[in-house]
């Protein structure tokens, strides 16, 4: 059966489920939970910086699943997160991949100097695979203004 361009309201459940399920475990420092909703396959982390409208930096990861849980265990030991909070959230289909997109409000403590830093003018996009019946995050996007 051919999937069309509308989700039905079961499926976008679960893809916002699966969304937040990922976010927490960044939030909360939950690496099972992080090994549980990202793909067993490649994962392409992407973060973005923009500044008077110029990108200023970009980096694209490509990692296996173990290395972006290493990876994350790196932040979570340099970093806590205070907040995270997601507005203006949008689900639709692209090619065979589904995306989540939101506008976010972060607030992240440097655990070595105590700073506070916030990114209030944050966007997320967030590429999901539907796997034997679950969905999987494969690919996650921060694109931040400062």
């Amino acid at each position: 059966m051919e999937e069309t361009q509308c989700l039905n309201l079961t499926e976008k459940h679960k893809i916002k489920e699966r969304v937040r399920d990922f976010f927490d475990s960044l939030v909360f420092a939950d690496y099972k939970e992080l090994e549980r909703t990202i793909t067993p396959n490649r994962f392409t982390e992407i973060e973005i910086i923009i500044k008077d409208n110029d990108i200023i930096s970009e980096e694209i990861n490509e990692f296996s699943k173990e290395e972006f849980i290493d990876f994350c265990k790196e932040l979570f030991r340099r970093r806590d997160y205070i907040m995270f909070q997601t507005n203006n959230e949008e689900i639709f289909k692209k090619g065979e991949k589904y995306i989540f997109t939101a506008d976010i409000l972060i607030e992240v403590k440097d655990k070595e100097n105590e700073q506070i830093n916030s990114y209030g003018n944050a966007k997320t996009t967030l590429e999901l695979d539907k796997l034997n019946g679950d969905w999987y995050i494969s690919e996650f996007e921060n694109m931040i203004t400062i």
